[in-house]
């Protein structure tokens, strides 16, 4: 048994040999030791540039790594072509592996010279092998005491070789002499006469033919290559009527329409098709590849085989005239679109698998920044609860004991925030599609620590200077105040001004000038203190007093409702008229941004998108409702405008009620819009998310004839089934949903149109 099948391994090798050559000689390559000479995979590669008509790329290093690479661009191209390579890897090629190497050479000659062989006749189940083999039958009907059972000991004798020739080409065989002749003679005078009078190049002996038991594989690939050179069949034409050739006609020219259409209707999607942000979104665009590599395009595949079938029983009428062939129509026409889209499918595929790969790598840096951000919202939260602590004490007549630690955690806020901010920049650059979200979630962080920095410095103003100063008409003295505290009755006491730089954040100075824990009363006005450096900045409170608990009027999160007058103003307004006249037209300018800000606000692709809008515009409406207490406090002013300026000043107040509440309503629609919305993307991404999971179980198994687990998979597969016609209920009920909140104007319309129709493609599929 070793000795037959090392000889057929012989046999095999210089058939395949002779065959690789003959396509070789094309570019003025040729090899010698077909295991040593594709070793490098440049024969490989021309071999396959030849077989193809296509132009692939290739290492010009003779190191053996450039040897692996070129092997498996060849191994790759073939995939490509829905070629199936069985347990070859680059490596079996590059190191000279004999079974595996003849197993690829096999391979090829299977799909580029075998696949496409078509005979009148046929069914649909038979194998490229099968049709072969009716083929010959064919070719020898009639021809007495010469059957045509198998690629084996059929051929042996050599008459059947002789009769193709005859059925060919009379003249150049006689039958009579080749009855009587021995195997060898028989054979030797089919291989010289074909070579010579019909071009096939000789790829047999008659020594490897004349054995016991043929090698099949070195006889298919030479019948196929006499298949090559005779024309087809005449039975083909056979019997077709008139009418017959019309509907076929016909019907050869709508699959080829329907087919290109098909083509390059992909190749623009393939090569315009932009990446998702979002990875939910890209592994379903991977997933969707995948499916039409495995499912689409065998079917497809199958349409255009009919389509050669078709074209090869009209075949001698078009080359005869009978039928005129038009401009594109040509197999070979269809075959260069063909090829082009599955190398851009395959570019596609590429671009994917390098996204998925980034968007991993992205993923798992958000998860450390993540880790980072609660580290630091922990020390916001520690630094909060010192600056309580110190907040009692002061109200309690004692000193702050935590003003260092508070100032260390908010230095350690300071740090994180600033890298955590250059991390989700990088986000950005790497279009990762929770990058704007993270970045109003740091950006909220970085607020708190500003507010917590700014409540410290009032804190360490009030523990080490306090400043007490009287109003124009109560003079006192300091040592007075020894023995008469100050009361919210006589008093109002101006703290230290603290200028901080925020670094990084803004180049702002922060103003703390507010009245002390016992408030002032209205009608007390302050001078500014003349000590204070550098001068000109100064807070509204200093001309109106104000409440120490009601701070946050001056500075009100990130959305700075201003304070009167500005705190880079040059100088104090001249008079109280012109101060709150000033603050109520900053008023009315933040409340004109930020209908601006709500009219351009995006609603977000998906979940997470929602998600941090949904969470964002909450905080953001609780900001606007609290307005309320500024517009409040602008109407309690209008009674100390001079009656000169009170029409001017009712004019502008009026103004700013009506721009609010139509700022309140418009913030108060975006919020039930986002719920609305966060509803219905919640549901369908549970969905999709579920199709996807299954769509892609099913797309990764394996359905290969080496899996005897199907019975299983049957099982599996019928409960998959009834899940899925109960999911497609609920379904069902999202495209409701979705059409419901179309059908009522929602402003989200391509976000809601999106996700009902994936939804309802995925269930379809």
């Amino acid at each position: 048994l070793l000795l037959i099948a090392d000889e057929r391994d012989r046999v095999q090798k210089k058939t395949f040999t002779k065959w690789v050559n003959k396509h070789l000689m094309k570019v003025r390559k040729h090899v010698n030791d077909m295991y040593e000479d594709l070793r490098d995979g440049h024969n490989l590669i021309s071999l396959l540039e030849v077989l193809s008509g296509e132009k692939l790329p290739r290492e010009k290093g003779r190191m053996r790594f450039h040897r692996l690479h070129n092997v498996q661009i060849a191994l790759d191209f073939l995939r490509l072509r829905q070629i199936k390579l069985v347990n070859i890897r680059s490596d079996d090629i590059a190191d000279g592996n004999p079974k595996l190497t003849l197993g690829l050479i096999w391979t090829i000659i299977l799909h580029f010279q075998i696949a496409d062989i078509q005979v009148s006749g046929q069914s649909e189940d038979m194998t490229a092998k099968d049709r072969l083999l009716l083929w010959s039958q064919r070719m020898v009907e009639g021809y007495p005491g010469i059957r045509c059972d198998n690629f084996t000991t059929s051929w042996r004798d050599g008459r059947l070789f002789n009769a193709i020739i005859h059925r060919h080409r009379p003249e150049l065989i006689d039958m009579k002499r080749v009855a009587v002749r021995a195997n060898r003679e028989n054979l030797e005078q089919a291989f010289t006469v074909a070579e010579r009078d019909m071009g096939v190049t000789r790829l047999l002996d008659p020594e490897d033919v004349d054995v016991p038991s043929p090698d099949e594989k070195s006889i298919i690939t030479y019948v196929s290559s006499l298949y090559d050179v005779i024309p087809r069949m005449p039975e083909v034409n056979s019997g077709l009527n008139a009418n017959e050739v019309e509907l076929r006609w016909t019907e050869y020219q709508e699959i080829v329409v329907i087919i290109m259409q098909w083509i390059r209707q992909y190749i623009i999607m393939f090569q315009t098709r932009a990446n998702s942000a979002n990875p939910t979104d890209l592994r379903a665009q991977y997933n969707q590849l995948v499916h039409f590599r495995e499912v689409e395009l065998p079917a497809k595949e199958a349409e255009r085989l009919r389509m050669k079938s078709l074209f090869m029983m009209m075949e001698n009428l078009i080359q005869s005239g009978h039928i005129k062939m038009p401009v594109g129509y040509h197999p070979s026409d269809m075959d260069k679109e063909w090829n082009k889209m599955l190398l851009t499918m395959s570019e596609r595929e590429r671009e994917l698998k390098i996204e998925i790969d980034s968007m991993e790598i992205i993923q798992l840096s958000t998860l450390d920044m993540q880790k980072d951000a609660l580290v630091c919202e922990d020390r916001l939260n520690q630094s909060s609860s010192m600056l309580q602590m110190d907040i009692r004490a002061l109200e309690n007549h004692r000193a702050p004991q935590h003003e260092a630690d508070i100032e260390r955690a908010l230095n350690e806020c300071d740090a994180m925030i600033r890298e955590l901010f250059i991390d989700v920049q990088t986000l950005k650059d790497g279009r990762f599609f929770q990058a704007e979200l993270m970045y109003r979630r740091f950006a909220l962080r970085a607020t708190r620590t500003m507010r917590g920095r700014r409540d410290d410095w009032q804190i360490i103003g009030l523990a080490v200077r306090v400043e007490a100063s009287y109003t124009k008409t109560h003079t006192h003295t300091l040592a007075h105040l020894d023995t008469h505290p100050p009361t919210a009755s006589n008093v109002t006491v101006t703290w230290l001004q603290v200028q901080r730089v925020y670094s990084g954040i803004s180049s702002n100075c922060w103003c703390m000038l507010v009245a002390g824990p016992f408030g002032a009363r209205a009608d007390d006005q302050t001078e500014p203190c003349e000590t204070l450096e550098p001068a000109g900045i100064f807070c509204s409170c200093l001309t109106k007093g104000c409440n120490y608990n009601n701070y946050d009027r001056c500075t009100m999160l990130t959305i700075g409702v201003p304070c009167l007058p500005n705190a880079n103003a040059d100088a104090l307004p001249s008079t109280e008229d012109d101060s709150n006249m000033k603050y109520v037209r900053d008023l009315l300018a933040w409340v004109e941004e930020h209908q601006a800000q709500i009219e351009k606000a995006e609603w977000g692709p998906d979940l997470p998108s929602v998600e941090g809008n949904l969470e964002t515009h909450r905080e953001f409406n609780r900001t606007i409702e609290d307005f309320r207490s500024s517009i409040n406090e602008a109407k309690a002013g209008e009674s100390k405008i001079s009656p000169a300026n009170r029409g001017n000043y009712a004019d502008y107040f009026g103004r700013l009620e009506l721009q609010y509440t139509r700022l309140l309503n418009m913030s108060r629609s975006r919020l039930r819009h986002l719920e609305s919305l966060h509803a219905f993307v919640v549901r369908a991404t549970k969905e999709l998310m579920w199709l996807n999971d299954r769509e892609e179980e099913e797309v990764n198994y394996d359905w290969s004839e080496r899996n005897h687990n199907m019975s299983t998979k049957k099982e599996q597969h019928a409960v998959l089934m009834k899940e899925l016609e109960q999911k497609e209920s609920i379904i069902n009920g999202i495209q409701d949903s979705g059409e419901q909140l179309l059908a009522s104007n929602h402003p989200a319309r391509q976000t809601i149109e999106v996700r009902a129709w994936r939804a309802g493609s995925l269930v379809q599929r």
